[in-house]
């Protein structure tokens, strides 16, 4: 009977394990797609010779540095337009370092190419 008990334990931690990495995963993508957003806002505003962010535009970037994992670094949102970008784009920079990496499974039969 232990021995169902444990298996029994055994899947649900890995149960949740499994479901608080998925929402890390989700939290991380939405984070992505945030940053990916307001650069598109913020060249868009670049191309029409638009120096300063706007302060909704500002609100939302601060939300989002504020929604990311600590670093090292300070990330703060900026008032001009070339200065948030280079923000955001560190940002996303370490979002991206932070994905887990997936390897592409290999068919033993090929040649791993050099």
């Amino acid at each position: 009977m232990a021995r169902i008990e444990d298996a029994n334990t055994d899947i649900g931690r890995l149960e949740l394990e499994t479901r608080r990495r998925r929402i890390a995963q989700s939290r991380q993508g939405q984070l992505i797609r945030a940053t990916d957003e307001m650069i598109a806002e913020l060249e868009e505003l670049n191309v029409r010779g638009t120096d300063r962010v706007p302060a909704v535009l500002r609100r939302h970037a601060e939300a989002v540095l504020s929604a990311l994992p600590p670093t090292a670094e300070p990330l703060e949102a900026r008032y001009r337009v070339d200065a948030m970008m280079e923000v955001l784009y560190r940002a996303q920079e370490l979002l991206f370092q932070q994905r887990p990496s997936r390897s592409l499974p290999l068919d033993s039969r090929e040649p791993i190419p050099a």
